[in-house]
């Protein structure tokens, strides 16, 4: 990977304290699940993507992303920053062919899947090879990896990029997440 995953996030962002599954070793800006007990737990293994939710479940559904590393504790209370709609959080681009995981604004709009990709580190990104079962819609293109970066300039950004491995901008598809405002009000 060219650069380090940032955990950045912008919009309405709520922070909860969730119970932490067993033997976990989750770090700061991972993705989590719950567990069939209530309690989160790292949302994939290295090399995969999430799966699709079924209705009526938590399943695959994200809660949110990590703000502290696991403490190894069961029931240990960990940081969520929430998936929720108003939420974006920042994460690479991802593709199956390495020189295809560029960013460009095509893909503003478009729901892809999360993928936990194989890395030094291992990292969480939206796969824009996978739109099966989508998990996050790219919302806006992260303008420093973004070619012709220069704000002052109409137009920009520009509709092509160059960095591999570029960030984009996401929201979690509402349908995909396991906790709303709605459920913990």
């Amino acid at each position: 990977m060219a650069q380090s995953p940032s955990y950045q996030f912008r919009g309405l962002a709520r922070t909860v304290a969730l119970p932490e599954a067993s033997t976990q070793t989750f770090k700061i800006g991972d993705f989590l699940t719950l567990d069939s007990n209530g309690r989160v737990q790292q949302a994939l293994s290295a090399g995969t993507n999430a799966g699709a939710s079924s209705a009526g479940t938590t399943t695959n559904r994200i809660v949110g992303r990590a703000m502290q590393n696991a403490t190894g504790t069961t029931g240990k209370l960990v940081s969520v920053i929430l998936a929720e709609p108003q939420t974006e959080f920042l994460v690479p681009v991802y593709h199956g062919t390495p020189s295809s995981a560029v960013p460009n604004t095509n893909l503003i709009g478009k729901g892809f899947e999360l993928r936990y990709a194989s890395g030094t580190p291992n990292f969480f990104a939206v796969d824009i090879s996978a739109s099966t079962n989508p998990k996050v819609k790219i919302t806006d293109i992260y303008p420093p990896d973004h070619t012709g970066y220069d704000p002052s300039v109409p137009g920009y950004p520009t509709a092509a990029s160059t960095t591999q491995y570029g960030q984009v901008w996401v929201t979690f598809i509402d349908e995909q997440t396991a906790l709303t405002g709605a459920t913990l009000v």
